[in-house]
Protein backbone atom coordinates (compact mmCIF):
# COMPACT_ATOMS: atom_id res chain seq x y z
CA UNK A 1 0.00 0.00 0.00
CA UNK A 2 1.58 3.51 -1.01
CA UNK A 3 0.25 5.97 1.77
CA UNK A 4 -0.71 9.56 1.08
CA UNK A 5 -0.78 12.16 4.19
CA UNK A 6 -4.65 11.04 4.34
CA UNK A 7 -3.93 8.04 4.71
CA UNK A 8 -1.23 7.65 6.85
CA UNK A 9 -3.22 10.51 9.62
CA UNK A 10 -5.97 7.77 9.11
CA UNK A 11 -3.12 4.70 10.06
CA UNK A 12 -1.19 6.52 12.72
CA UNK A 13 -5.03 7.87 14.33
CA UNK A 14 -6.09 4.29 14.61
CA UNK A 15 -2.21 2.28 15.83
CA UNK A 16 -1.54 4.95 18.39
CA UNK A 17 -2.87 5.53 21.42
CA UNK A 18 -4.96 9.57 21.26
CA UNK A 19 -2.29 10.74 23.63
CA UNK A 20 0.58 10.29 21.19
CA UNK A 21 -1.28 11.66 18.05
CA UNK A 22 -3.16 14.36 19.52
CA UNK A 23 -2.26 17.51 17.17
CA UNK A 24 -0.11 15.40 14.94
CA UNK A 25 -0.63 15.85 11.16
CA UNK A 26 1.29 14.00 8.38
CA UNK A 27 1.69 16.89 5.83
CA UNK A 28 3.56 15.10 3.06
CA UNK A 29 4.95 11.07 2.39
CA UNK A 30 7.53 10.53 -0.02
CA UNK A 31 10.51 8.28 -1.14
CA UNK A 32 10.85 6.80 2.29
CA UNK A 33 10.44 10.38 4.37
CA UNK A 34 7.71 12.13 6.20
CA UNK A 35 7.30 15.38 7.63
CA UNK A 36 4.91 16.01 10.41
CA UNK A 37 4.03 18.92 12.38
CA UNK A 38 2.23 19.69 15.62
CA UNK A 39 0.68 23.21 16.37
CA UNK A 40 1.66 23.49 20.03
CA UNK A 41 -1.85 23.99 22.46
CA UNK A 42 -0.92 25.90 25.89
CA UNK A 43 -1.36 23.01 27.69
CA UNK A 44 1.54 20.71 25.99
CA UNK A 45 3.65 24.28 27.24
CA UNK A 46 5.54 24.78 30.47
CA UNK A 47 5.44 27.99 30.89
CA UNK A 48 8.54 30.30 32.98
CA UNK A 49 10.87 27.70 33.04
CA UNK A 50 13.38 28.23 34.57
CA UNK A 51 11.40 29.73 37.68
CA UNK A 52 11.24 33.67 37.31
CA UNK A 53 12.36 33.86 33.60
CA UNK A 54 8.66 33.95 32.15
CA UNK A 55 9.79 31.84 29.47
CA UNK A 56 7.56 29.54 27.64
CA UNK A 57 9.64 26.18 26.99
CA UNK A 58 8.54 23.11 24.52
CA UNK A 59 9.62 19.70 27.11
CA UNK A 60 11.66 17.46 26.53
CA UNK A 61 9.92 14.51 26.14
CA UNK A 62 7.26 16.21 23.84
CA UNK A 63 9.80 16.62 21.25
CA UNK A 64 11.02 13.47 21.41
CA UNK A 65 7.28 11.81 21.47
CA UNK A 66 7.21 13.93 18.06
CA UNK A 67 10.45 12.48 16.63
CA UNK A 68 9.60 8.70 17.52
CA UNK A 69 5.67 9.62 15.83
CA UNK A 70 7.54 11.17 12.58
CA UNK A 71 10.07 7.89 12.63
CA UNK A 72 7.71 5.46 13.35
CA UNK A 73 5.36 7.12 10.08
CA UNK A 74 8.61 6.62 7.86
CA UNK A 75 8.85 2.98 8.72
CA UNK A 76 5.22 2.45 7.31
CA UNK A 77 5.94 4.70 4.57
CA UNK A 78 8.41 3.00 3.46
CA UNK A 79 7.32 -1.11 4.54
CA UNK A 80 3.50 -0.52 4.79
CA UNK A 81 0.98 -1.14 6.98
CA UNK A 82 1.61 -4.77 7.80
CA UNK A 83 4.50 -4.67 9.82
CA UNK A 84 4.94 -4.56 13.59
CA UNK A 85 7.59 -1.76 14.40
CA UNK A 86 8.68 -2.15 17.92
CA UNK A 87 11.59 0.54 19.22
CA UNK A 88 14.27 -0.69 20.20
CA UNK A 89 16.59 1.81 21.22
CA UNK A 90 15.82 5.57 20.82
CA UNK A 91 18.45 8.89 21.00
CA UNK A 92 18.01 12.51 21.20
CA UNK A 93 19.91 15.36 21.18
CA UNK A 94 18.62 19.07 21.62
CA UNK A 95 20.28 21.89 20.16
CA UNK A 96 18.11 25.03 20.83
CA UNK A 97 15.09 26.03 22.60
CA UNK A 98 12.01 25.14 19.88
CA UNK A 99 9.50 27.87 19.55
CA UNK A 100 6.14 27.61 21.27
CA UNK A 101 3.64 27.68 18.12
CA UNK A 102 4.34 24.67 15.64
CA UNK A 103 6.48 21.61 15.09
CA UNK A 104 7.90 19.98 12.25
CA UNK A 105 9.45 16.88 12.15
CA UNK A 106 11.21 15.69 9.08
CA UNK A 107 11.80 11.57 9.16
CA UNK A 108 13.39 9.27 7.11
CA UNK A 109 14.57 5.53 7.04
CA UNK A 110 18.36 5.52 6.93
CA UNK A 111 18.96 1.60 6.28
CA UNK A 112 16.37 -0.76 6.10
CA UNK A 113 17.14 -5.05 7.07
CA UNK A 114 14.59 -7.75 7.13
CA UNK A 115 14.28 -7.56 11.04
CA UNK A 116 15.49 -3.81 11.90
CA UNK A 117 14.91 -0.25 10.49
CA UNK A 118 17.15 2.44 11.72
CA UNK A 119 15.53 6.06 10.88
CA UNK A 120 16.07 9.42 12.11
CA UNK A 121 13.99 12.85 12.73
CA UNK A 122 15.16 16.62 12.58
CA UNK A 123 12.63 18.80 14.59
CA UNK A 124 12.38 22.16 13.07
CA UNK A 125 10.22 25.25 14.60
CA UNK A 126 8.14 26.53 12.13
CA UNK A 127 9.90 28.96 9.84
CA UNK A 128 13.43 28.74 11.31
CA UNK A 129 16.07 26.95 9.39
CA UNK A 130 17.73 25.39 11.96
CA UNK A 131 16.61 22.62 13.81
CA UNK A 132 16.15 22.16 17.38
CA UNK A 133 16.11 18.48 17.77
CA UNK A 134 18.17 15.43 16.13
CA UNK A 135 15.96 12.12 16.98
CA UNK A 136 17.73 8.89 16.14
CA UNK A 137 16.12 5.16 16.50
CA UNK A 138 16.36 1.82 15.56
CA UNK A 139 13.03 -0.11 15.27
CA UNK A 140 12.79 -3.86 15.14
CA UNK A 141 9.98 -5.13 12.38
CA UNK A 142 8.12 -7.93 12.75
CA UNK A 143 5.70 -8.90 9.41
CA UNK A 144 2.62 -9.59 10.04
CA UNK A 145 0.76 -12.74 8.30
CA UNK A 146 -1.82 -11.65 5.59
CA UNK A 147 -5.57 -11.40 7.09
CA UNK A 148 -6.94 -15.04 5.32
CA UNK A 149 -9.72 -14.21 2.83
CA UNK A 150 -10.49 -17.79 2.97
CA UNK A 151 -12.97 -18.89 5.66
Amino acid sequence: MQFTPTTLNTFLSACLPAADMRGIEVKSVEDGSVELSLRLAADQLSVDLPRGSGQTVVSGPLMLGLGDTAMYAAVHAVLGPDVFAVILSINTSFFRLATPTTLVAKAKILRKTRSVCFAEALLFSEGVAEPCAHVTASYAIKYLAAERTDG
